[in-house]
């Protein structure tokens, strides 16, 4: 077993939250707010999904918060979760203040969260970066249309059953070795075998 070392890196695990921020979007929006905390200095506010444009409107207005940009907004896919399978998450920047708040929602398979666009004109390529690779659609999105893919793209590249090795476009020879074995294995699992493991050769 390794000894402990001062200079070991410590996981930033959660903590109850302190900062005025979340406790006060805790009062103003009530059971709205489904968590609230902060983890390696960041802070973090869950918000339930019916309310996102509310908590993003009070984020930007309210004179005590002033969030007045979206720096980001992105989602991941979690499809092993109970009861939703995307996290969206909004990071906001106050400039005059100098902090960072990220709020985060929690959506099931079609459902279609309030666009951000009203509240902050970045996110319209933001959500269409989201509905192009996890297809994720926005209510009142002014253009939900792809942004990196064609229209006739076949799938979300980011989800997690998405094969890897694309959609059957490439040939994969798996080497003999050790190596070629494990990675055939792994894609026997993933379930990514549908391409053409063997091409045909002229005889």
């Amino acid at each position: 077993m390794a000894k402990p070392d001062a200079n070991d890196m410590k996981f930033p695990a959660p903590v109850e939250a302190t900062d005025p921020d979340l406790l006060h979007l805790k009062e103003v929006l009530g059971d709205k707010v489904e968590e609230i905390f902060q983890q390696g200095g960041e802070l973090t506010c869950q918000i339930h999904r019916d309310a996102i444009r509310e908590a993003l409107e009070l984020c930007r207005q309210d004179p005590s918060l002033r969030y007045e940009m979206l720096a980001d907004e992105t989602a991941t896919h979690y499809p092993a979760a109970q009861g939703w399978a995307f996290a969206v998450v909004y990071h906001l920047t106050s400039i005059r203040r100098h902090k960072r708040l990220r709020l985060r929602i929690l959506v099931p398979e079609g459902y279609e969260p309030a666009s951000a666009v009203p509240v902050y004109p970045t996110a319209n390529w933001l959500e269409r970066e989201i509905w192009d690779m996890l297809g994720i659609r926005f209510q009142e999105h002014p253009d939900m249309t792809r942004i990196l893919c064609p229209e006739d793209w076949e799938g979300h590249a980011l989800r997690k059953e998405y094969p890897t090795p694309g959609l059957g476009q490439r040939d994969i020879d798996f080497r003999e070795d050790r190596s070629g074995v494990l990675m055939r294995l792994a894609m026997e699992k993933a379930g990514n075998m549908g391409i053409n493991l063997h091409p045909p050769k002229a005889e």
